[in-house]
């Protein structure tokens, strides 16, 4: 690809190339200026001409795989924030990270460290999970697809270029191409349909080579690349523990399952090969990985123990072990007496902050200062940490708000662990329950139910823990509020749809709003959106609230609807994940984006881009959702630093993103 004269060119009006930084299969990658918001992004460019010549349904195809990518949302999968066509190019905008790949930790015949081995495992396992519920499979998964911020916090990348790529490309021709071979599963490899269980396979071959510092099959010196395929296709790959002694035996057990030649022999899901390793080596992590793991010497020590009554394969490897034992032993005295000489330097403890319940402060003003972050640190220590229990990750919002606080704690130095309930109430008190065993320091709240977790705040608040919440029903447990009022984001997206009626459909309009009434502060926000439609709009007819919230509840909800024959014209969504419902089952009616009226909540990029085809949701409320996840970063940093907090901190609502803001 020849890119030197695209430095400092300006790609559609918005990133300007300023110097070269990587160059993969098909793209070289740049460190961009993304005018519009002023960062600096990794912008990734594919030669059209070069790679995909002759394929007339490009541009077609690449924005398609690029929305998908775009819209997944996980705190260990690369947020792509743009793409596009640009003259020849096709673009991919993305946060731009400087901690190498993991391929960069890599050396040839030097094992990883177990822990971190397993610890930069489990963040990909987790959001290559999100990515296989929502229907995506990676197909290119390899080390250097893993990148890495400061911190060795993963992240997952390049997910649908695989895709992109020609099916009849040849794989014997690039050194790129034998590179991936490395990872590709058997049935991949003999060009048959594969789905989630092949990046299992991949996932296996990471974790071998992470472990053993080499790949379980590789194209030896004179070797093409077809004798690397028939490995794959053919042997069984060598023990692990051939290469590295100190791979305890069910670990091992573990990675060759993964790399069984039938799908079938491996795990059913990638959720289920994590929780193996987990368990295989004894480690008890948080519920989101972000590197906060309980010491394994012992779990190492047990692994090398007495061989009695053990298998003849762990006989033969006892020998091997003694020497290891006796290095780990040494290394955990070494790390016992620092930690000896660090409690006895334990700085003096930091007074506990004060709540002025009856204040309300601004967001803007809550910026913490360099004393109370460095007050914030010596609180931490080294290995502390604030739970963020999430209502959920599997939507666009949450999961983005969710990687945000994470960033921006990890600006401060400070360590936010995510524990998902999967919107789950019961769930969520077992996760902040989990959290307070595992030693939270301080914890910021999405509560699903008040009234399920009432005993496990009554017990925080006894703790004197920093508490935020992004929802008014916590500040009964001597917690900080902070975040959106519910009723003002209803609102916003109401007055909205009311105008629509009222100038596009002389104000005659049947209405339904998606609720969700297991939540109270969820159902302030139906509230508004009602307000808002009967303020601008009000003949219109409300026929009534039915359940949201996900896609699956909404599709049910509007099925239900329209079997019974109930017509309407107008949606109010309490967010997108329930808008997209709503359309599924519109789509199944034979209804099309020209007879309904979306109005909506979240503004996700699948939303964004139906906006702008008008493709049934014509406007949805661009929530401050980076500005949400500052101040709670924000505030925690102050509580934790002993000062003295309001009880209320309100953001207002934000803008709605409608085709007319999207062209502006």
């Amino acid at each position: 690809m020849l890119v030197g004269n695209l430095i400092g060119k300006t790609i559609d009006g918005d990133f300007i190339l300023e110097e070269r930084i990587g160059q993969g299969g098909m793209a070289v990658v740049f460190r961009a200026r993304q005018l519009s918001m002023n960062r600096d992004v990794a912008l990734k460019m594919i030669d059209i001409q070069a790679e995909f010549a002759g394929m007339n349904q490009f541009p077609q195809r690449f924005a398609n795989e690029a929305a998908f990518i775009a819209a997944l949302e996980h705190p260990h999968i690369l947020p792509v924030y743009a793409y596009g066509i640009y003259e020849n190019y096709a673009y991919l905008a993305m946060r731009l990270l400087r901690g190498g790949t993991v391929k960069d930790l890599l050396s040839e015949g030097q094992p990883m460290a177990l822990e971190l081995a397993v610890n930069l495992f489990d963040q990909v396992a987790r959001g290559l999970a999100y990515a296989h519920s929502k229907g995506i499979i990676h197909r290119d998964l390899k080390p250097a697809n893993v990148l890495l911020d400061d911190h060795q916090y993963a992240y997952l990348s390049d997910f649908g270029l695989a895709k992109l790529a020609n099916s009849d490309q040849n794989l014997t021709q690039s050194e790129n191409i034998l590179g991936t071979l490395a990872y590709m599963s058997p049935e991949h490899l003999r060009g048959e349909r594969i789905d989630h269980r092949a990046d299992i396979y991949s996932m296996g071959v990471v974790l071998y080579n992470m472990l053993t510092g080499r790949a379980p099959f590789r194209s030896e010196d004179g070797e093409d690349s077809i004798a690397l395929i028939y490995k794959h296709l053919e042997q069984r790959p060598p023990a692990p523990t051939q290469f590295n002694p100190l791979i305890p035996d069910d670990l091992e057990d573990v990675i060759l399952k993964s790399l069984e030649k039938d799908p079938e022999d491996r795990y059913a899901s990638i959720g289920d090969m994590a929780q193996a390793v987990r368990n295989s080596i004894g480690f008890r992590t948080s519920n989101q990985s972000t590197g906060g793991y309980a010491p394994v010497a012992a779990a190492l020590q047990q692994a090398a123990a007495s061989t009695g009554g053990k298998s003849r394969r762990q006989a033969q490897r006892q020998r091997r072990r003694h020497l290891a034992v006796g290095v780990v032993t040494g290394i955990v005295l070494i790390i016992l007496a620092i930690a000896a000489f660090a409690i006895l330097r334990q700085p003096v403890p930091i007074p506990d902050f004060v709540l002025l319940p009856n204040q309300t402060g601004k967001a803007e003003d809550m910026t913490p200062t360099d004393e109370q972050i460095q007050l914030a640190q010596r609180k931490l220590g080294d290995a502390g940490f604030v739970a963020v229990i999430a209502c959920n990750l599997s939507s666009e919002y949450h999961a983005t708000l969710n990687r945000e606080i994470v960033e921006f704690g990890r600006g401060y130095g400070l360590r936010f662990n995510i524990y998902d309930a999967n919107s789950d109430g019961y769930q969520q008190r077992l996760e902040l329950e989990k959290s307070l065993v595992d030693g939270t320091q301080g914890i910021v709240l999405c509560p699903l139910d008040i009234n399920l977790l009432d005993e496990t705040l009554k017990e925080i608040q006894d703790r004197r823990k920093p508490l935020i919440s992004t929802e008014s029903g916590v500040s009964n447990y001597g917690g900080v509020v902070t975040g959106i009022l519910n009723f003002d984001m209803g609102l916003v997206a109401g007055r909205f749809a009311g105008d629509y009626i009222r100038e596009e459909m002389d104000g005659n309009a049947r209405v339904i709003i998606l609720d969700f009434p297991d939540v109270e502060t969820i159902v302030e926000r139906a509230d508004g959106l009602t307000a808002g439609i009967r303020e601008k709009a009000p003949t219109a007819e409300i026929i009534g609230r039915y359940r949201g919230a996900t896609r699956e509840f909404a599709y049910e909800s509007v099925s239900k609807l329209l079997a019974e024959g109930v017509t309407f014209d107008v949606i109010a969504s309490i967010n997108d994940a329930g808008s997209y419902g709503a359309i599924d089952a519109l789509q199944e009616a034979g209804i099309g984006p020209e007879a309904v009226f979306i109005t909506s909540i979240d503004a996700e990029q699948l939303a964004q881009e139906y906006i702008k085809e008008s493709y049934y949701i014509r406007g949805s409320l661009q929530v401050a959702r980076r500005e949400t996840a500052q101040v709670l970063v924000d505030m925690m940093v102050r509580m934790l630093a002993g000062d003295n907090v309001p009880g209320r901190i309100i953001i207002p609502p934000g803008t709605m993103f409608t085709a007319q803001t999207a062209n502006n």
